[in-house]
């Protein structure tokens, strides 16, 4: 599992600067990028 530098830096912001829950903005992020974190689950 890993998260480039951009997608990170985004979610750092949304949760210190803006105040958002963490589980909330990682669910946003799973739900708009399927294809950055479908590889990580084994078939």
């Amino acid at each position: 599992m890993k998260f480039d530098n951009a997608d990170q830096a985004v979610m750092l912001v949304e949760v210190k600067q803006k105040n958002r829950e963490l589980k909330e903005v990682v669910k946003e992020w799973k739900d708009n990028n399927p294809d950055k974190w479908k590889s990580w689950i084994p078939k």
